[in-house]
């Protein structure tokens, strides 16, 4: 009967290890059909040994044991029902039943009525009348993209749970996100054009974070890619996209570069962008503003880390925090101002676990799928979605990049137009706090 039993499950394991080790095999090649068909052939056989073996244990437990003999639980297989398999039912199941709302903020980061909302939206540009679309359902095309960039898991991943294939994974997702990209993005995340809405957005930051004729704050993280040119390899050592990023006193971004290598400079980032170009141009704004009487009017402006240029329209502390009380204290200040982008980013990062792993799709499809995470945070900041608290938004601070501080040239006469802003600053706040003020 020992004999017996010690077979049995020896049995038992060794069956279970094959299956196993068959489907990871056929998972990394991919084959998701032939592992279907093959792991549901494995286990036919194996419930088809599991009642000789019940049958072989029942006969001998019956014969006569010594009462001193303690019996031993019988071995038994079990089939391997729980292993990943497509559930095409998973969508239509959660849409169709009653779901609470703390359900759906856990799947796709928004409310089942702001889902609807953009879903109506995008409607006419999901669509299909191609009669061998995969998925025709627009909601469930928006469900998936949602779940794909807001869950921390693989594109195949997303595939299971939805009923289709990886590759239709990633087609559906880029054709969501260049729909997101090109009808939701110019309402939801635009630089601001109206002079009037310069001037509030100018005056609301002032407000909120302290720092005069600020219109927002800008910052650069990395997203790393799979293995590509050298020209993506960045100064960690991991191939990935340098993402530069502008956002106004809410928390809300304004503008965002998704397309810039790993090895580029933020300061080279900055100077190619269309934000700065706008700047040098003047047509951002002219509304300019005397802080102290008898020195020159300060533009409207960026604050933002030391590894940006100085420039009269992007400020950044003085070299080693300052050299004076002063320098010291115009520092603080915006250290404390510029607070805002790092939460913005940490909210955005909370809400899109897909911009914080190793995306598993091409380096150029790679843009629209992160533009479209900013324009559905934006969404939900304006819906006022919340955020579920947890320790990965604490741990965003630690996933970010640690930018490169490699010297950049920068034009020396915007260099020193931008230190003449700055120490109007500096002098301004020693004024308006109680200090002492050098003009």
């Amino acid at each position: 009967m020992d004999e017996l039993e010690h077979l049995s499950s020896l049995i038992s394991g060794i069956t279970l290890t094959v299956i196993r080790l068959i489907e990871l095999n056929l998972q990394v090649l991919n084959f998701q059909a032939l592992y279907i068909r093959k792991r549901k052939s494995l286990v036919h056989r194996l419930l088809a040994l599991e009642p000789p073996i019940k049958k072989i244990c029942h006969l001998q437990g019956s014969l006569e044991e010594p009462e001193s003999s303690p019996k031993k639980p019988q071995a038994q297989i079990v089939p391997l029902i729980h292993l990943s398999e497509p559930q095409d039912d998973w969508w239509e199941k959660f849409v169709s039943g009653f779901t609470l709302p703390e359900e759906w903020l856990k799947h796709f980061r928004m409310t089942q009525m702001t889902f609807r909302i953009l879903t109506d939206e995008l409607r006419p540009y999901l669509i299909s009348s191609n009669e061998t679309a995969i998925i025709k359902d627009p909601a469930k095309q928006m469900a998936l993209t949602l779940y794909t960039l807001t869950q921390n898991i693989s594109m195949m991943e997303s595939g299971l749970l939805f009923g289709v294939s990886q590759n239709s994974v990633v087609n559906i997702v880029k054709k969501v996100c260049k729909a997101i990209s090109l009808h939701l993005g110019p309402n939801y995340l635009k630089w601001p054009s109206d002079q009037n809405e310069v001037e509030e957005l100018v005056r609301c930051f002032e407000r909120e974070h302290g720092f005069p004729q600020c219109i927002g704050a800008i910052d650069n993280f990395f997203i790393q890619t799979r293995r590509s040119n050298s020209k993506f390899l960045n100064s960690l050592g991991f191939y990935s996209l340098n993402i530069q990023a502008i956002c106004d006193y809410k928390y809300c971004f304004m503008d965002v570069m998704a397309d810039s290598p790993g090895s580029v400079h933020v300061a080279e980032i900055f100077f190619n962008s269309s934000i700065n170009k706008s700047f040098m141009s003047g047509n951002v704004s002219s509304f300019s503003r005397k802080l102290i009487p008898n020195t020159r009017p300060v533009p409207i402006l960026l604050i933002g880390d030391s590894c940006y240029p100085l420039m009269p329209h992007l400020m950044i502390e003085y070299p080693l925090g300052g050299s004076n009380e002063k320098e010291k204290h115009f520092g603080s200040i915006l250290r404390k101002a510029k607070e805002v982008i790092r939460c913005a980013l940490y909210r955005l990062k909370a809400r899109f676990r897909f911009l914080g792993r190793s995306a598993d799709i091409p380096i150029t499809d790679l843009p629209s799928l992160i533009r479209a995470c900013f324009i559905l945070h934006n969404v939900c900041e304006m819906f006022g979605q919340p955020i579920q608290e947890n320790s990965d938004l604490r741990k965003c601070e630690e996933a970010r990049k640690r930018l490169n501080s490699s010297h950049v040239q920068v034009i020396s006469s915007a260099m020193q137009e931008g230190e003449n802003i700055r120490e109007v600053l500096s002098n301004y706040f020693m004024g308006t706090q109680g200090g002492p003020m050098n003009l």
